[in-house]
């Protein structure tokens, strides 16, 4: 298990990314192992990340690849939870506050092992560093299409020009609209130290005690 702290603003890629999503260029850029999309984080953020084994998860399970990135969720749950905070789940195993995401994972499988990364939100995000920082995107469809919209563009799921007029885009989804709802846990009384200390202790127990030696050596890295 490792939680990490950042010291710095920074921005975090999926796996595949462009850094087109970055519009600020003069922001630091790293990418993770596991997909998804790019993630702003600064000194309110707290990541932290499961590493394992697959040979200890039970085979018969019915996804048996999906049991780690269920028990690290659960164990975070269990972890806000003890805040007496009403947690709840959504269908990408992020975690939400009040129905809004507060908490998202991400996961990679090798042949052998697993990793499973999450990144939590301390207080409320600042808007108008996040849309000085990110391309943020909206989702939606037209004529049973789907389409990314970002600013003024419309793009086809593979990233290409559509010849489609935002203004002809039906939204189901708005990234900035999601994040500016999203609350802090401060507002909560949740007191930062406290939080990592419930966190580690509960991440603990969803983690095995050895590793391959690479595995480690990333872990640790």
């Amino acid at each position: 298990v490792r939680i990490y702290l950042f010291s710095s603003p920074g921005v975090i890629l999926g796996r595949t990314q462009d850094e087109w999503d970055v519009r600020d260029k003069s922001c630091k850029v790293t990418r993770r192992f596991t997909g998804g999309s790019a993630v702003y984080v600064d000194e309110h953020s707290i990541g932290y990340s499961v590493f394992g084994r697959l040979d200890d998860i039970d085979p018969s399970a019915a996804i048996p690849i999906q049991i780690p990135y269920r028990e690290v969720t659960d164990k975070v749950a269990s972890a806000l939870k003890s805040f007496g905070l009403t947690i709840g789940m959504e269908r990408h195993w992020g975690l939400t506050l009040g129905g809004k995401v507060i908490a998202g994972h991400a996961k990679r499988y090798s042949a052998k092992t697993y990793e499973v990364h999450g990144l939590m939100r301390y207080t409320r995000w600042d808007m108008d560093v996040l849309k000085s920082t990110l391309r943020l995107r909206k989702k939606g469809t037209h004529n049973g299409t789907a389409y990314i919209l970002i600013d003024e563009d419309v793009f086809d799921l593979e990233g290409k020009v559509a010849g489609v007029h935002h203004s002809q885009v039906k939204i189901v989804r708005d990234e900035y609209a999601e994040l500016m709802a999203a609350p802090g846990l401060d507002e909560y009384g949740v007191a930062k130290d406290e939080l990592i200390a419930r966190l580690a202790k509960s991440l603990a127990k969803a983690a095995p005690s050895d590793l391959p030696t690479e595995l480690a050596k990333r872990a640790q890295d």
